[in-house]
């Protein structure tokens, strides 16, 4: 009995699959969604019962660093990027 039972799960899952695709995709995404937050709120538990001083989500302490005493924010500006390639490369300065 269990084993029809299952083979019926499966083929109802295909059926869903292929005739509604989009759907099932959308279905897929918000499960994984799901499994994600649940996992990150596992871990804050966990933290938290440790008392380790992260905030479970970043891994940072509260004063904003990550152990090493260097402020781990991004300050938002961007980077610049290079407009010519290094020396040696083709196009490149001298070399």
């Amino acid at each position: 009995m269990k084993r029809i039972l299952g083979i019926l799960a499966v083929l109802l899952v295909l059926y869903f699959v292929i005739s509604q695709p989009v759907t099932a995709a959308n279905a897929a995404e918000n499960l994984g969604s799901a499994l994600a937050t649940a996992a990150d709120s596992l871990v804050t538990f966990t933290n938290s019962l440790l008392g380790d001083g992260t905030d479970g989500a970043s891994g940072t302490s509260a004063d904003g660093t990550s152990g090493d005493g260097e402020s781990d924010s991004w300050s938002g500006e961007p980077q610049p990027v290079p407009t010519s390639a290094p020396a040696g490369m083709p196009g490149g300065g001298a070399g």
